[in-house]
């Protein structure tokens, strides 16, 4: 079960509530002022960090790495949510296979970090409705997994990237 606040845009924040409710998957959501608006059990199991703490809060990056400044890979995508991986040096755009995320005809973005001791890896993109940003979402997993992404078979793409490494039992 996620957690999200409720913004003047109630309508977007039950949208990320659903998403989140629907993948297994640490996940979280920003909304187009940077305000986190959902995170999951998930995220808040693997980085520690509990829905209370985070939710409305802006500067995500400051608060997950405990230092200022530092942005994740969904507030960059937030600045810069068409160009991201141009703008920012430590950015690409994920491969279809694996990106974990379908944007549509939105660019996925990816990148990987340490954050709070673990290896993790990235994935972002923006979210439209009607032709305007309404936020980020963005879901996440340990890096160590990431090779077998490219491997694995779409039936197995969840086993495979749940953040306790369930595993994939397919053989392609």
């Amino acid at each position: 079960m996620s957690s999200t606040l409720q913004t003047e845009s109630e309508s977007s924040s039950l949208d990320f509530q659903l998403v989140l409710d629907t993948i297994d998957l640490p996940a979280f959501a920003l909304d187009s002022d940077n305000r986190v608006i959902a995170w999951d059990e998930q995220i808040a199991d693997l980085l520690g960090i509990d829905a209370e703490t985070v939710l409305g809060e802006q500067g995500l990056g400051d608060i997950a790495y405990d230092k200022p400044n530092k942005q994740t890979l969904a507030e960059k995508v937030l600045d810069a949510p068409e160009s991201a991986h141009q703008r920012f040096d430590d950015i690409g755009l994920a491969k279809e296979e694996y990106a974990l995320l379908n944007a549509g005809r939105n660019n996925v973005y990816e990148d990987t970090s340490t954050l709070r001791g673990r290896d993790i890896w990235f994935v972002a993109t923006p979210v439209y409705r009607d032709g305007e940003l309404v936020g980020v979402q963005s879901v996440l997993t340990r890096r160590h997994l990431r090779p077998a992404l490219r491997r694995c078979c779409h039936t197995c793409l969840l086993a495979t990237a749940h953040p306790y490494g369930a595993g994939c039992n397919c053989s392609g």
